[in-house]
C-alpha cells in the first residue's frame, strides 16, 4: 500500500506530497496550495520581445471575466468584446487578452488549478485542458502559429508593488535543471481521445491553427491538453502491460510513439544514466517479456521521481505563456 503525507511549506506556495511505496519506488508530488490559472495578462518579466498587435487580422480572447488575479503579477483584466459570435451564431461573452496583444498567459492562483479536473493542484498524475479563442477581425483564411513557453519562478517571488516593481530576478533560467525537467514532466498535446485515454501530437514548442474562410467577428475555439505523468511507465510500457494495469494507469501515447530518448534525457532525469537507450528499449518490450529487466525498470522510476522532487523543491510558481503569429503566406 502507499502512504501519503502532506506538508504545507507556506501559504500561497507549493506543497510536496511524499509517497513512500514498497520497494525502490519513491514519488514526490508537487501540489499547488492556492494557485490555479488565469488568462488575460500582459508581459511583466522581460523574457523575449512581445509580439506586436495582429494588424486587425485576429485577436485572442478568453471566457474568463473573473478578474481575480494572483498578486504575484500585476495584469489588466482585459476588455469585454462586443458584437462577437461563436461559430454557431450565438453571442460570445469573451474578454480580450493582454491588451489585444496576440498572447495569453495562465498563472497559478486559487481559482482553476490549470483547469485540472481533479481539483488537487498541479502534481504528478494531474492533467487538464486549456481553452482560448481566436477572434477573426476580417473575412480571411487564418493560418497561425502558437508557441508555448513555461516560465518558472522560485519561491522567493513576491507580489509586484512600488517597492517590488519587477519579479524578473526570481525567474529560474532555462539552463537550470528544474527548468529543463519541467519540459519533460509537464507534457502538452494537441489532441486527446477520451475513449482510449491516448494523447497525440505532442507540443514541444509550437503548434498550428488554421481556419479557412474565417468570418469577421467570429470566435473560434482552440483547445490543447496537458498531463503530468505519475510514473515513467506511462511513457514507455505497452498500453496493455500488466504493471500499468496494476497501477491503474493508461499509457499516455499510442504504442510505438517514443517520448523519451537518450538525446533529450536532461528533460526527464536530473543526471545522465549510463545505458539509458538500452533500458528504454528493454522497457518498451513490456514486463511480460522474458528479457524484461526489473532492475532497469526500478532505476528509471526512481530517477523519474527524483526529478519530480527537484521540481517541487525549486519551483514556487509556474506561468504558461502562449503567443501567436500569422504564418507567412509562403509557408507550408
Amino acid at each position: 500500500m502507499v502512504n501519503r503525507e502532506k506538508r504545507t511549506i507556506s501559504a500561497g506556495r507549493l506543497v510536496i506530497n511524499l509517497l513512500c511505496a514498497v520497494g525502490v519506488i519513491l514519488l514526490l508530488l508537487l501540489t499547488v496550495v492556492s494557485f490555479g490559472w488565469f488568462t488575460g495578462v500582459s508581459p511583466v518579466n522581460g523574457r523575449g520581445a512581445s509580439l506586436s498587435a495582429s494588424n486587425g487580422v485576429f485577436e485572442l480572447a478568453s471566457a474568463d471575466k473573473s478578474g481575480k488575479y494572483d498578486a504575484l503579477l500585476i495584469a489588466p483584466a482585459g476588455d469585454t468584446l462586443s458584437g462577437i459570435v461563436f461559430e454557431d451564431g450565438t453571442p460570445a461573452d469573451l474578454v480580450s487578452t493582454s491588451d489585444g496583444k496576440p498572447e495569453v498567459k495562465w498563472l497559478m492562483n486559487d481559482e482553476s488549478n490549470f483547469d485540472n479536473p481533479s481539483g488537487e493542484g498541479i502534481q504528478p498524475g494531474s492533467y487538464g485542458k486549456m481553452t482560448f479563442y481566436v477572434v477573426a477581425k476580417q473575412d480571411q483564411d487564418l493560418d497561425l502559429t502558437f508557441s508555448l513557453d513555461m516560465i518558472l519562478y522560485d519561491s522567493g517571488a513576491e507580489p509586484i508593488s512600488e517597492l517590488n516593481p519587477d519579479n524578473s530576478t526570481h525567474i529560474i533560467p532555462d539552463t537550470e535543471t528544474a527548468a529543463k525537467l519541467i519540459n519533460g514532466h509537464i507534457l502538452f498535446f494537441e489532441h486527446y481521445d477520451e475513449a482510449s485515454g491516448v494523447y497525440s501530437d505532442r507540443i514541444t514548442d509550437s503548434f498550428r491553427f488554421t481556419q479557412p474562410g474565417a468570418v469577421e467577428n467570429t470566435a473560434y475555439k482552440v483547445e490543447f491538453y496537458w498531463i503530468w505523468p505519475d510514473f515513467i511507465d506511462q511513457l514507455i510500457l505497452p498500453s496493455d502491460d500488466a504493471l500499468l494495469r496494476a497501477r491503474g494507469y493508461d499509457r499516455i501515447t499510442a504504442d510505438g510513439q517514443q517520448l523519451i530518448t537518450d538525446a533529450d534525457s536532461e528533460d526527464y532525469f536530473t543526471e545522465s544514466i549510463a545505458g539509458l537507450s538500452e533500458m528504454l528499449e528493454n522497457m518498451s518490450k513490456g514486463s511480460e517479456n522474458e528479457d524484461f529487466d526489473i532492475g532497469s525498470y526500478n532505476l528509471l522510476n526512481s530517477k523519474w521521481n527524483e526529478a519530480d522532487q527537484m521540481i517541487g523543491t525549486n519551483v514556487g510558481y509556474i506561468e504558461l505563456l502562449l503567443t501567436a503569429d500569422v504564418r507567412p503566406l509562403s509557408g507550408p
